[in-house]
């Protein structure tokens, strides 16, 4: 055993950690096929050797084995665009510096230093650039769009965008962001005459993974609404943003409908298509509902997606946030707490996915069911929110900080960026409030199944209590309703109840 940690951390360690080994390496494995397999090999056995051999996090077996397991699953399915020649020249370029120099190694001596003085200090940020989106979904758990009722149409400015970015990066040197929002595409600053690439290509050196319904990626419609037709091909050129775009299967059309008379199941599919043709790798986002719970979990929904060119997929699971008035201003429990999947069906979907992780190697990442995988000592089940180590929180597009788009709380002294920003604070200020610090101290440190990690839904009761003392107020109406209506809150912690009991690892 110490013979093989020698060998792994003689031949791995050096390259993931010196920059100036990794950029050579980099390019041997961009260009070089033998050396590749070599190299995704021994990082496969280092990944092993610490998460399941050493298991330096010190988590249940089943958990580790996972951890290890969606890791492997992400590095080979970037290797096999790598040897099925699915990169653009961007790409090849700028790809892997982004994802792995720039993420790895940039800011690490700003997080250690804050990590010294007791600050935890998160991975990612997930930043709404804007509310607005082109469509009205069902149950969106943003409430985004015309029928918002918590935004009023709210963006960033160009100008802003950028200070919370470089905020991010020089004081606690973060430089991966995920967009979300609102329709990430659709923001532009007119004064400036900037869109969302030109964030992308600004910003080079960072990575950037952006959720998006994906209309505005077809040249078609964007040229039909006067919007930029030539994101693809940017992005192709930039080589540093992983689009996440919307697939359901045939829920797409039911929730999401038609487009300027297509429907958008349809343009997803024109949009993989010249995705596939620019070299822009990509995953499918894929909204689990009590509707379509079985089919996007099986075997043949993920199979049809890589046919498709996906390298993989996100599952998020509906939740009775943001927009529970499903029919315009008439509060419909059916429509939200009905649309929720059933605990079989979580656990049915929690076992299917990660066999198909296992079997095929191919990243499946579930934002419930795959809390193994983010599990630390600090999160023993896995939950990122609340700016944790290794974790995130979210700035939303009024400027609203919450621990996770999930967990719709908003402290009342450090939850607004622009508020932080007029009292002469900045980004660090926000991963110090007092409910960030509640969720890391008393959710956090106390779950300790990585089968169920979401400190919003999985500890609702526990996260109902912050609202109610008062520590964090309701980012939007409908969460608040979820919150303050007891006929919602009794359906959903039934729920919450119903996963316990079939979903508890044995020693826990």
């Amino acid at each position: 055993m110490a013979k093989l940690e020698n060998i792994l951390n003689k031949l791995v360690y050096p390259l993931i950690t010196n920059k100036f080994v990794l950029d050579l390496t980099i390019d041997r494995v961009k260009n070089d096929r033998a050396f590749r397999d070599f190299f995704f090999n021994k990082v496969d056995d280092f990944i092993h050797y610490n998460a399941v051999e050493k298991n330096i996090e010190g988590l249940m077996a089943e958990a580790a084995q996972n951890r290890y397991s969606l890791a492997k699953a992400g590095i080979r399915s970037l290797q096999r665009a790598l040897d099925e020649d699915r990169l653009s020249k961007g790409y090849k370029d700028n790809f892997l510096d982004a994802f792995l120099v720039n993420t790895m190694l940039a800011g690490i001596s700003k997080r250690k230093a804050l990590m010294s003085k007791g600050i935890q200090v998160p991975s990612f940020i997930l930043v709404d650039p804007t509310s607005l989106c082109n469509l009205n979904c069902e149950y969106c758990y943003a409430d985004a769009g015309s029928r918002s009722k918590t935004y009023g149409g709210k963006s960033f400015s160009y100008n802003n965008l950028k200070r919370l970015m470089n905020e991010a990066r020089d004081y606690l040197g973060v430089s991966f962001f995920v967009f979300s929002g609102g329709e990430p595409t659709i923001w532009r600053d007119k004064e400036k005459g900037k869109n969302i690439a030109d964030i992308f290509d600004e910003y080079k050196d960072n990575f950037f993974i952006m959720f998006t319904n994906g209309t505005v990626l077809s040249p078609t419609y964007a040229r039909k609404h006067n919007l930029p037709d030539d994101l693809i091909d940017r992005f192709s050129e930039i080589g540093n943003v992983l689009p996440c775009v919307s697939q359901e299967g045939e829920e797409t059309n039911k929730r999401r409908g038609k487009v300027d008379d297509v429907y958008l199941s349809d343009i997803i599919n024109e949009v993989s298509e010249l995705m596939v043709k620019k070299g822009v790798p990509f995953l499918y986002s894929v909204t689990v509902t009590k509707n379509n719970a079985e089919y996007v979990g099986s075997f043949e929904f993920h199979d049809e997606n890589l046919r498709k060119g996906a390298l993989g997929e996100w599952n998020f699971h509906a939740l009775p946030i943001g927009r529970i008035w499903n029919k315009c201003d008439i509060l419909d429990p059916e429509a939200t707490i009905g649309v929720v999947i059933t605990p079989e069906q979580r656990k049915l979907l929690y076992d299917q996915n990660w066999k198909y992780v296992k079997e095929k190697e191919v990243f499946i990442g579930d934002f419930w069911n795959a809390g193994a995988a983010a599990a630390n000592k600090d999160c023993l089940a896995g939950c990122i929110a609340a700016a944790r180590n290794g974790g995130h929180f979210a700035v939303r597009a009024n400027g609203d900080i919450t621990p996770c788009v999930f967990f719709p709380l908003v402290d009342k002294e450090k939850g607004n960026i622009y508020q932080i920003w007029e009292n002469k604070g900045n980004i660090v200020d926000a991963t110090q409030s007092r409910l960030f610090k509640e969720i890391r101290g008393n959710i956090q440190k106390k779950n300790k199944n990585y089968m169920l990690p979401c400190s919003f839904k999985d500890e609702f009761s526990l996260a109902k209590e912050l609202y109610d003392k008062g520590i964090g107020r309701a980012f939007d109406p409908g969460s608040e309703e979820l919150l303050k209506n007891p006929e919602l809150y009794s359906r959903f912690i039934e729920n919450v109840n119903g996963c316990k009991k079939i979903m508890m690892p044995k020693g826990i």
